[in-house]
């Protein structure tokens, strides 16, 4: 858990990490360099999620290289499927990152 205090809005209790893959945590169904082993120390404060729509097909080298299972993403609506998937988990418990607008919700 990672607790941060926000001047003016309180404290929030960060329980989770939501992160899409291509273009925030790799490129090209690649990993960013260094990635491995920051995820590696955030999973010890966080239960780290990834969320893909696989669309390079390497997701599950990508799965082994983090050790971790990503939750596959159909196509249609992603944002909406991501918005829901983090609502599940208690929005107000998770920090999440993504490369643009289809991962807003």
């Amino acid at each position: 858990m990672i607790e941060l205090n926000i001047p003016g809005r309180g404290s929030l209790q960060l329980h989770h990490l939501v992160a899409d893959v291509n273009g925030t945590l790799a490129v090209d169904g690649q990993l960013l360099d260094g990635l491995v082993k920051k995820i590696s120390a955030l999973r010890d404060r966080l239960t780290v999620h990834l969320l893909t729509a696989d669309t390079h097909g390497r997701q599950a080298v990508i799965d082994g290289q983090l050790n971790l299972k990503a939750v596959r993403v159909p196509p249609g609506n992603e944002a909406a499927q991501k918005a829901d998937y983090v609502r599940s988990l208690g929005a107000e418990t998770v920090v999440a990152i993504g490369q643009g607008a289809n991962d807003a919700g």
